[in-house]
């Protein structure tokens, strides 16, 4: 009888196989405690086995001997089997090493198409060699397929050099020449653009004065008073009388009870 501890494809490390003393085996990744006891556990739960009912314990394959068990099927360097395997991968819970297989995978694919067209435009070079029609061929048709800006204007001063005088060549290059100065002209525009929005930009900004934080202009609200200021202008108001009165106003009593006051009459 087998009881099987299901162990899922992205979370067990291995499975092992536990033979019990009664012909039971249980599946499932089998840890051995202090005391000899066997813990049987997946993501399903947790089986504890008494040691003297465990007869042996057969280890399984980890994660990593079945990845590269699932390798060594695959021609090392083969996109095809890197895109495979990162499938493998994918299933299995190895997100980060699929995606290092899929990259890889695309530099060898990029690297070879670039040796594959460096070898063709050898090739059709050295067919050509020195005759000028042929080497201008060589540069039409390394135009049709795309090589760099470079290459083809090499091509056709390699014809000019055998032919001087090979027109359609010196044509092709004045009128490549041309686009690289209007393309250079059209890249220095875009550029002196984006100086003067930034410089447009900076002017507005200042205009628009200090910034609270997050981009917000300050409204200029008038700063409000401290405590000291308050207090000043409370004690004046609570004094005897207004800014420059002397003592005499500021002591006069309320009612007029003070009024005429001096010597008293005989």
């Amino acid at each position: 009888m087998v009881v099987t501890l299901a162990l899922g494809a992205a979370g067990a490390a291995r499975a092992d196989t536990v033979v019990l003393v009664d012909g039971r085996t249980l599946v499932g990744r089998a840890l051995v405690r202090a005391d000899g006891s066997v813990v049987v556990s997946g993501p399903y739960g947790q089986t504890t086995v008494d040691r003297w009912d465990v007869v042996r314990i057969e280890r399984g394959p980890t994660l990593e001997d079945r990845f590269q068990a699932e390798a060594a099927r695959h021609v090392p360097g083969d996109p095809d089997g890197l895109l495979a395997l990162a499938e493998w991968c994918h299933q299995h819970g190895l997100g980060a090493r699929a995606r290092q297989l899929e990259a890889e995978a695309d530099r060898i694919r990029v690297a070879r198409e670039a040796e594959r067209r460096a070898v063709a435009l050898a090739h059709r070079r050295a067919l050509a060699g020195d005759d000028a029609d042929r080497i201008y061929e060589v540069a039409r048709w390394a135009e049709r397929e795309g090589y760099e800006r470079e290459v083809i204007e090499r091509l056709l001063r390699e014809a000019l050099l055998h032919d001087p005088q090979h027109t359609a060549a010196q044509a092709a290059l004045d009128l490549r020449r041309r686009e690289a100065a209007i393309e250079a002209a059209r890249r220095e525009a875009e550029r002196q653009a984006a100086l003067a929005a930034a410089d447009r930009d900076r002017a507005e900004r200042a205009r628009a004065g200090p910034t609270r934080r997050g981009g917000r202009p300050t409204l200029g609200w008038p700063a409000k008073r401290g405590p000291r200021a308050r207090g000043a202008g409370a004690t004046r108001a609570r004094g005897a009388g207004p800014r420059g009165a002397g003592p005499r106003a500021r002591g006069r009593r309320p009612g007029g009870a003070g009024r005429g006051r001096g010597r008293p009459r005989s």
